[in-house]
């Protein structure tokens, strides 16, 4: 794909509002980007915030904060205000954050438990039990469909997916294999999800859509990819991925692409410096582009195959840049 670059103008304007983290030492300081591209530091209740996942529906915030071994998870409000804290713990672990639909209950992965709580903290349980070693650890949540998506490091053997009815605790495993499957994220209508899959020995990931009963039943995958950074559109139909691309023997390249389900196609960006990084509820992909040591945010309409600018060029690399929904 070439598409049409717009420059920053007085007049441009985003369809929603975005956030991004700059690093100041050990510490991030993190700003909302407004509609009319003005820029606002977020002031929040707490310190020391290394992890946070807005909620659907943009009213709430869940974070992990703390330090010096003494860390929360708590709810704040999308002013920064302090709402519920759900957990207390003394050993830094990031957890994995996953919303319900209704934005009314939140599930997370913390040391070696898998909770569910209402956001005013009033009903948590645990649903499952975790690992001993709880790094790289995603999960994702339909909560329509009251299925939740998880894979675990199993002795002795590969990562494997399971799915846990939240109603029920049940857990059944989905795959079963020699490879590591991993990184399960439902599509936004829980008719399919996407997956991470390899082969015996070799590093590199394909990335495969499946249903629950058909999990597995690999046919040829959507493209080799590298971990994450994969995020699908609003209406399920497109999947945002970051293509590994072996070039030579010593040199190989992340490009971003995204699949379309309908046409059963992929289209990738030529500009390997852009990188998508989020789809937004408004049908718009959040890139960020580094050129020669500066970093700046576009959006990208895939409709209409242009990528206008909407932040200034900057030296300190923007982190974490997501939509608010």
């Amino acid at each position: 794909m070439h598409p049409t670059i717009i420059p920053l103008t007085p007049d441009t304007e985003i369809p929603g509002r975005i956030y991004y983290a700059l690093k100041d030492e050990d510490e991030f300081n993190f700003y909302i980007i407004e509609t009319d591209l003005s820029i606002d530091p977020i002031i929040w209740d707490v310190e020391g915030i290394s992890n946070l996942t807005w909620s659907p529906n943009g009213e709430y915030v869940a974070v992990l904060s703390g330090t010096d071994n003494h860390y929360e998870i708590a709810i704040l409000n999308n002013a920064g205000s302090h709402l519920t804290t759900l957990q207390t713990f003394n050993e830094y672990c990031p957890p994995y954050f996953t919303w319900s639909g209704d934005s009314q209950s939140l599930i997370w992965s913390s040391g070696n438990d898998i909770y569910l709580g209402d956001i005013q903290g009033e009903q948590v349980i645990v649903i499952s039990d975790l690992p001993e070693d709880c790094d790289m650890w995603e999960m994702s949540w339909a909560s329509e469909r009251g299925i939740l998506l998880v894979f675990k490091y199993l002795p002795k053997v590969e990562s494997e997916i399971f799915a846990i009815d939240v109603n029920t605790l049940e857990q059944t495993r989905l795959t079963n294999n020699d490879t590591d499957d991993i990184f399960p994220t439902w599509a936004p209508d829980g008719s399919v999800f996407y997956y991470l899959s390899n082969s015996p020995g070799v590093s590199d990931y394909a990335l495969y859509i499946s249903d629950i009963e058909h999990v597995g039943e690999k046919e040829r995958g959507i493209a080799e990819v590298r971990w994450s950074n994969n995020d699908w559109s609003p209406d399920s139909s497109k999947l945002m991925y970051k293509e590994h691309f072996l070039l030579s023997s010593s040199y190989t390249h992340n490009g971003s692409c995204y699949y379309d389900r309908e046409t059963n196609k992929s289209h990738c960006l030529e500009d390997w410096t852009y990188y998508f990084v989020d789809w937004s509820p408004y049908e718009e992909i959040l890139v960020l582009h580094k050129k020669e040591g500066q970093y700046a945010l576009y959006c990208f309409d895939v409709e209409e195959n242009t990528m206008y600018q909407v932040t200034e060029y900057i030296d300190q690399e923007i982190m974490r840049p997501h939509w608010i929904p």
